[in-house]
């Protein structure tokens, strides 16, 4: 006959005479202790369902009163400390992330791999012995991510080559240069003066809200003072692209004099003209 491996431990039922809510919490206790004696640590997510009863206790989804505490505490000292794989995994990790630092040149970000590893310890969350070895592998880990000047002025180099080629600084809508640009905008409070000044060099303007050149705006209202010669009138606020177009542009209080007057002269009354069309 097999013995059933709880009952070789435990004996037949050690928790008779408690409610039976207590007695299903102590043999699961019991079976988690079981589960360490064999198999050296405490079981995890993967373990399956014991591991979930672990997680659930953690957590809270399972009530641990002071006697549960008690009796918790006493069978499973490490029950509240969450798994953590060994230090040498810990080290072949901090291996690898070196070994990518190299090929590319800066630390990983945050949403890469290795990014929430290398947060974990910036936050304190790792042990002296792993802070020792990530300082070691890592020189510099803990300062923020960047890439180099040399990548950051290649970037800008050919920023200004989009802008030789078109007439004007991009916007975000012509793609990944205009929104790098926009990105930089942003966060302009932190550029280095380095940066700032390389870019001041290379992309006057750069930091001023991305608009469309003046030659595309005059061709706006070429384009719009040839639908008003073709119909005999102004586009009403909603019908295609110049209605609205001309809306913005009679609220508008940072119309340029350059502009302003090419408009007086190709669309004489625009300011006027269609307010009361729909």
């Amino acid at each position: 006959m097999t013995t059933n491996p709880y009952t070789a431990l435990f004996g037949e039922n050690p928790h008779a005479g408690l409610p039976a809510r207590e007695q299903e919490f102590r043999r699961k206790v019991d079976e988690c202790a079981a589960w360490v004696v064999e198999h050296g640590r405490l079981p995890g997510r993967s373990d399956g369902s014991l591991g979930i009863w672990v997680l659930n206790v953690r957590s809270g989804r399972i009530r641990v009163t002071p006697g549960r505490r008690t009796y918790i505490n006493e069978m499973l000292p490490s029950w509240q400390a969450p798994r953590r794989y060994s230090d040498e995994a810990f080290f072949a990790r901090v291996d690898e992330c070196a070994a990518w630092v190299a090929e590319h040149g800066r630390m990983p970000r945050e949403k890469e791999q290795w990014g929430a590893m290398l947060k974990k310890a910036r936050r304190g969350e790792v042990s002296d012995a792993r802070l020792a070895y990530i300082n070691e592998m890592l020189p510099g880990w803990n300062a923020p991510s960047r890439y180099s000047d040399e990548a950051f002025f290649a970037r800008v180099d050919e920023c200004a080559a989009w802008v030789a080629e078109r007439g004007r600084l991009p916007v975000a809508s012509d793609g990944p240069v205009g929104q790098w640009l926009n990105g930089l905008r942003a966060g302009n409070n932190t550029i280095t003066r380095t940066r700032r000044d390389y870019l001041t060099a290379r992309l006057p303007g750069w930091d001023a809200p991305g608009r469309r050149s003046d030659e595309a705006f005059f061709a706006k209202v070429d384009e719009c003072a040839a639908w008003v010669t073709e119909h005999g009138r102004w586009p009403r606020s909603k019908e295609g692209q110049y209605g609205q177009w001309l809306v913005r542009l009679r609220h508008s209080t940072t119309i340029s004099p350059a502009r302003r007057a090419y408009l007086d002269q190709r669309l004489p009354g625009w300011e006027t003209s269609g307010r009361t069309a729909r």
